[in-house]
């Protein structure tokens, strides 16, 4: 285990033949176990946060289950030091409370998960078929803890849960009403795997700046919201060692969930004209139980987030969270049907189907199937969301993009 930091010159000096300066960025190739390039040094509070997540994925990288070198390149900028003198360490002592030491664990009997009643579970989107014992888990855990489930509209547990499970899927509409937001807030989080599709959950809880565990995934880096999130090892291990700690939390986040789907339903039955929100709460009924759903980036996803009803159908929820993308949508639709031998829906909008339409090459000879619900909304829509749309003559023709393509035709 070893961690090297190397000090740099900043961006504006690279490539122009400055003196002193090279090209550090993966200077040991692939070698370490894990790199990356921490930001110029700034007395900003998010930076900091920054910081410390980079600093404590190297650490852990440098001291995990494959132990190795880790690099990371720090950039600086002149003056190297304020005129005032050295900068104040108090952000620090605030960055750093209520974090433990990294430090080896070599089996997950390790963990001793220590977490307050007002916990929160994050049950983000899921790109894989989960087991059915980690789904079980998940349930237990919310059950024994009196902790709710966040779960986003393309996670499992959202088609899982029991009437009595504190499964919330509203949670995008709740954290937008402040009053609310004040009694709900949490004091820790449990990720399980992605965070939520939800930008304004997400937003919510940078500011909070949340301890707690990640569980259920090797990969570094899964923490974007850049909260104190230790490593909890693997989902079932966890579970089991986490304390039933008979919360209510999960009867308030219920019951302001239960209002919420009133609200939705009352406002979805009077007279409208069709939307998107429509197609999925219809897809909610028509679709078969245990059917596999792939859900496309952009607006897709988020439709199914903020619309699809929690039930006990099963479903098999898809999606590719990546880089939040629409490439290669088709064909990853197709992968998922071969690859689990059953008859699979991909939702997904216009331009994410005509960016992979060569994807439908050889898809008359798929016996599995593939039965694509393409909400045809002429173009970008998720970019309507974007202060853009409002200010600009040209919104249309350089975000929204709107195709003329008759796509039944292309489709035939």
């Amino acid at each position: 285990p070893l961690v090297v930091l190397t000090a740099d010159r900043p961006p504006e000096l690279r490539n122009c033949h400055a003196g002193q300066t090279i090209d550090q960025l993966k200077l040991f190739g692939t070698y370490p176990v894990f790199q990356a390039e921490l930001p110029l040094a700034e007395k900003d509070f998010q930076l900091l946060r920054q910081v410390r997540e980079l600093c404590r994925t190297a650490v852990q990288s440098a001291l995990g289950a494959m132990p190795g070198p880790v690099h990371l390149n720090c950039p600086f900028r002149e003056p190297f030091l304020p005129k005032t003198g050295l900068v104040s360490v108090e952000p620090v002592h605030e960055l750093l409370k209520d974090m433990q030491p990294v430090s080896r664990i070599r089996s997950v009997s390790e963990v001793s998960p220590d977490l307050p009643n007002r916990t929160l579970i994050l049950a983000g989107p899921r790109p894989w078929k989960d087991s059915e014992e980690h789904v079980r888990a998940m349930l237990r855990l919310s059950r024994k803890t009196g902790f709710p489930i966040l779960a986003d509209g393309s996670n499992p547990l959202r088609y899982r849960a029991r009437k009595d499970d504190a499964v919330v899927v509203h949670y995008d509409r709740i954290v937008r009403k402040e009053s609310l937001w004040e009694d709900l807030k949490p004091d820790a989080i449990i990720q399980w795997g992605e965070p939520p599709t939800s930008k304004v959950l997400r937003e919510k809880l940078v500011e909070l700046d949340l301890p707690g565990y990640l569980i259920g995934s090797s990969k570094q880096g899964m923490n974007p919201l850049h909260s104190r999130l230790q490593y909890g090892g693997s989902l079932i291990d966890f579970v089991k060692k986490v304390d039933a700690v008979n919360s209510k939390f999960s009867m308030i986040w219920s019951g302001e969930d239960q209002l919420m789907e009133r609200a939705l339903q009352n406002l979805l039955s009077q007279e409208h004209a069709l939307f998107e929100g429509d197609i999925h709460r219809r897809l909610a009924e028509v679709l078969p139980d245990k059917a596999a759903v792939v859900y496309g980036s952009s607006l897709a996803i988020r439709g199914a987030d903020w619309f699809m009803p929690r039930s006990r159908k099963g479903l098999l929820p898809f999606s590719q969270r990546g880089a939040n993308g629409i490439d290669g949508t088709v064909s990853i639709a197709r992968g998922v049907a071969s690859g689990l031998g059953q008859p699979t829906y991909l939702v997904c909008g216009d331009l994410t189907f005509l960016h992979d339409s060569n994807g439908l090459l050889g898809a008359s000879a798929q016996e599995s199937g593939l039965f694509i619900v393409l909400i045809n909304n002429n173009g970008g829509g998720i970019f309507e969301f974007l202060p853009v749309a409002h200010q600009s003559d040209e919104f249309e023709r350089m975000w929204a993009t709107p195709q003329a393509v008759d796509v039944a035709q292309l489709v035939a």
